[in-house]
């Protein structure tokens, strides 16, 4: 049997429509699943956030619920990401270590002063206290439960000791290695959390500022004042 060469014409358009559906289809699954992966990755996002908002409202353990409300996602959806997502824990420890790494960022002016240092580190300091309190509050009582929480905790008194050793870097500077990580320590001492809500209970709020920068420059300057100290004269002894 023979074809004829509008036969074999048409045959060929036909195959070739074929392919183009078959692909078209497959590239349409593709962009459906895409487009599924990405709307659950900002689904995900949108978890993490509320969660440390939560925190930051003083919310010590925000549940499905609360975050559905707080992101307008079903309680089913977040139920999904908090139970079966075994990064998720992590990705919120990162994201509060963020948030206390930039709350911590004290911006030193060219030149400044040990004074002018101290004002702008410890007025950072207790700004990122007021911002960050609630979420220390919230996450402390899961360190024993939880190892994530414990390394966040170090992460963000990490920070600290960074920020301190970089605003007073001139001052510390002349210490050997241990005694300027013990110096760093001891003015760290002073602003743990712990610490600043002790000063904040007991000490009128006007007045915290000025005790801590009064502290933390007693500690910078005790090296040059014990070095200006007259030495003590020597008692005589009489012999008999």
């Amino acid at each position: 049997m023979t074809t004829t060469g509008d036969e074999n014409l048409e045959a060929t358009l036909e195959l070739t429509q074929k392919r183009q559906t078959h692909c078209n289809h497959n590239t349409d699954a593709g962009l459906s699943a895409d487009g599924r992966v990405a709307r659950r990755q900002r689904n995900r996002e949108r978890v993490v956030d509320a969660y440390v908002e939560l925190l930051g409202e003083g919310v010590a353990n925000p549940t499905a619920a609360e975050l559905a409300e707080r992101t307008e996602l079903t309680s089913r959806s977040v139920y999904r990401h908090m139970q079966a997502d075994s990064t998720l824990k992590s990705d919120i420890a990162e994201r509060i270590i963020a948030v206390f790494r930039s709350a911590q960022h004290t911006v030193i002016p060219d030149r400044a002063t040990l004074p002018e240092r101290l004002d702008a580190f410890v007025t950072t300091h207790l700004e990122m206290y007021a911002q960050g309190s609630q979420i220390m509050r919230a996450i402390r009582g899961h360190v024993e439960a939880d190892s994530i929480v414990l390394e966040t905790i170090n992460a963000i008194q990490a920070i600290a000791r960074e920020q301190l050793s970089t605003s007073f870097a001139p001052e510390l500077a002349p210490l050997a290695a241990e005694e300027r990580h013990a110096e760093v320590v001891a003015m760290h001492t002073l602003l743990t959390f712990a610490s600043l809500e002790y000063l904040h209970q007991h000490v009128a709020p006007e007045l915290v500022h000025n005790v801590i920068r009064r502290h933390l420059h007693a500690l910078l300057t005790a090296r040059e004042c014990s070095a200006a100290a007259p030495s003590e004269p020597k008692a005589s002894v009489l012999r008999q």
